[in-house]
């Protein structure tokens, strides 16, 4: 299996949306421009806004927006299921927030063949991950690292991290059955359960995920599941 490039559509709103939140961004942050691309002294990007349009495109032919994503995984869990949740939870979420959160997805994830999809960056967004491969649910990963076409995901699982979870939730039972299993990314892959879409897949490898890269592929993965669940296509460019 080897990574392939995709489109998806969205409306013009959802387009000028992104590109006012990255301009949100420019305004209280400067981007780390020590990151070149490739073998040159180019940055690669000089602002969110350059970060955005790297991967915010429009059709040549009827001007039509776009979001160009290189994809590993099963591309049809982007049509497959009736619906397409976006998951955002944070690393503050209180116990009855997160628990309800769980039982409301997982239910409707079996129930209404529901795909979850987020970049899972905090630790409640990362142990729905981890539950949603329990169960053997599909899911959607905003990957915010290099991707090549020959690139493939680790084995190791992309719902590991080192954030600090409250004593309230590592005391519960999820968590001793969540973190009693170990789940691989490549191998969920190759069960046709994830799908990585990776927006910047020739930054640098060196180059982190920040606190505005975070905020930018949380606003992508809610624009994505709205205009899936708009019926708007993806396609290959």
């Amino acid at each position: 299996m080897t990574a392939k490039d995709i489109i998806i559509y969205i409306p013009l709103s959802a387009a000028q949306q992104l590109k006012d939140f990255a301009l949100y961004w420019d305004e209280r942050r400067s981007i780390d421009n020590n990151y070149t691309h490739g073998n040159t002294d180019k940055p690669y990007a000089t602002s969110y806004l350059g970060l955005v349009q790297s991967f915010l495109k429009k059709s040549r032919d009827n001007g039509t927006p776009y979001i160009k994503a290189r994809a590993y995984g099963d591309i049809s869990l982007l049509t497959a299921s009736s619906h397409i949740e976006n998951v955002r939870m944070s690393r503050s979420i209180t116990k009855d927030m997160f628990f309800n959160e769980h039982k409301r997805l997982m239910s409707e994830c079996k129930k209404e063949k529901t795909t979850i999809i987020s970049p899972f960056r905090s630790w409640s967004e990362k142990e729905i991950l981890k539950a949603c491969r329990l169960n053997e649910l599909p899911h959607i990963i905003i990957y915010g690292g290099a991707m090549q076409q020959l690139w493939h995901p680790s084995n190791e699982d992309y719902a590991t991290h080192h954030q600090m979870m409250p004593d309230w939730y590592m005391a519960s039972e999820l968590y001793n059955q969540l973190h009693s299993v170990d789940f691989h990314d490549k191998e969920q892959c190759d069960k046709g359960q994830t799908l990585f879409l990776a927006l910047w897949p020739d930054k640098p490898d060196t180059m982190p995920v920040g606190k505005a890269e975070c905020e930018i592929m949380n606003e992508v993965s809610k624009h994505i599941s709205q205009s899936i669940n708009a019926s708007l296509a993806y396609s290959k460019p």
